[in-house]
């Protein structure tokens, strides 16, 4: 029998967590799919304003959702594996500060939202917007973190496609935009309630001091949330002051990205609790999740550019039209939030640098925005696309500048505060 390889020569791939990553892969793939079903429906029976609505309510909504989150997606699966018998404690723990981070921050995403909206969808734009808010209750990443893609399934991704195609059978019968987002935000409510109450741990903590301890504690995951909210809101909130047009092509646009980006998001996730692992070998475990979520992110994009123009042209009813040029920039984005998310979250993150994260995070917010104010009202649409992919480039080109500079042995630590 011949001996076993060498570790310096074992394949790269070798441990890499096939289950976890097809569970982790499957199940928000139909979750992030299921959307689409309402594409058609809100175009046919409420028309290209409500749909314009939606996605200005849909964009705050994930910008507040992200705030509410306070960074428990960067920190909280590894803190689940690393001590599975305190899960009960830190899901308490992070619901209480959502919770509290919530009740202040949706209604100033509501009230936005609304301001923006179109004159005759301000109700469906606010439900959007409160509906898309609650997400930030969600309990993925303590699911993540205690590699269990049956709960996803059970309390997440089964629930939700079927009220999205309750929701589309709804808006047939009844073509009234606010019926999509009511279903939808009843939905995430009951499932809320029904998690907490399974999970939730008897305990004394008040919600401004467990907020304030979590913020101190987490600050830069914190960090990562802030930034990461507002460069999700910021795009199409600027758009639609500066050229609300292009609004509804620009939103098209970014769904079909969108779902490229979730098809990619379960790689990273199903990684990031196995490089938190104890392991003989965590620089193996990183490199291979630098590999596959890299691979993963090339063959995501390649797929993107064939299949776009005929999605959009289906999903839209042939109503918007985007340009080829505009799909290419996209494409590139979603490379570089392959790389963004593997540097990020499978080496910065365990490798105690999370300070860098939040430091491409706020350079990209920076760029969004300047990008944006200047590019969408010379070159619509095709302005937007770069917008965001130069801001993606943003994150790559930071994050590799941390991991090139402690290779090299520099200093790497960035000022606190």
């Amino acid at each position: 029998m011949p001996a076993p390889a060498p570790p310096g020569r074992r394949s790269l791939l070798t441990g890499v967590p096939v289950k976890r990553l097809a569970g982790f892969m499957g199940l928000p793939l139909i979750s992030a799919a299921a959307p689409f079903l309402v594409l058609p429906v809100l175009l046919r029976y409420v028309g290209t304003e409500a749909w314009a609505g939606i996605a200005i309510g849909q964009s705050i909504g994930a910008g507040v959702s992200t705030l509410v989150l306070l960074g428990w997606p960067v920190v909280g699966p590894s803190a689940v594996a690393a001590a599975p018998g305190r899960g009960r404690a830190l899901y308490t723990r992070s619901l209480i500060s959502r919770l509290t981070v919530f009740v202040v921050a949706a209604p100033c995403g509501v009230a936005l939202a609304v301001l923006l909206s179109p004159d005759g969808v301000r109700t469906a734009t606010g439900l959007m917007a409160l509906a898309m808010s609650m997400l930030g209750l969600s309990a993925t990443w303590f699911f993540v973190g205690s590699g269990r893609p049956g709960s996803i399934a059970r309390y997440e991704t089964v629930p939700r496609v079927a009220a999205t195609a309750l929701a589309a059978l709804l808006v047939s019968l009844h073509p009234l935009a606010w019926l999509y987002p009511a279903v939808l935000l009843l939905t995430s409510t009951v499932l809320t309630v029904v998690v907490s109450a399974r999970y939730w741990e008897r305990t004394r903590l008040t919600p401004l001091r467990t907020t304030g301890r979590v913020v101190r504690d987490q600050w830069a995951a914190v960090g990562v949330s802030v930034q990461a909210a507002v460069n999700t809101s910021l795009p199409l909130t600027i758009l639609a002051a500066v050229a609300p047009r292009t609004v509804a092509a620009f939103a098209a646009l970014d769904r079909i990205t969108k779902f490229a980006v979730f098809a990619l998001g379960p790689v990273g996730l199903a990684f990031q609790g196995w490089v938190a692992e104890p392991s003989e070998s965590p620089a193996r475990r990183r490199r291979t999740a630098l590999v596959v979520t890299a691979t993963a992110g090339l063959l995501l994009a390649g797929g993107f550019l064939l299949a776009a123009p005929p999605l959009l042209e289906v999903l839209f009813a042939g109503r918007i039209e985007v340009p080829g040029i505009a799909i290419v920039f996209a494409a590139v984005s979603i490379v570089c939030v392959a790389l963004g998310t593997t540097l990020g979250f499978h080496h910065l993150v365990p490798l105690g640098m999370s300070t860098w994260l939040a430091l491409s995070t706020a350079i990209s917010m920076v760029v969004v925005t300047v990008s944006m104010v200047v590019l969408p009202p010379l070159q619509g649409v095709t302005g937007a696309a770069l917008a965001i992919m130069l801001a993606e480039v943003s994150v790559v080109i930071t994050q590799t500048l941390a991991l090139v500079l402690r290779r090299s042995g520099r200093p790497v630590e960035l000022p606190v505060g």
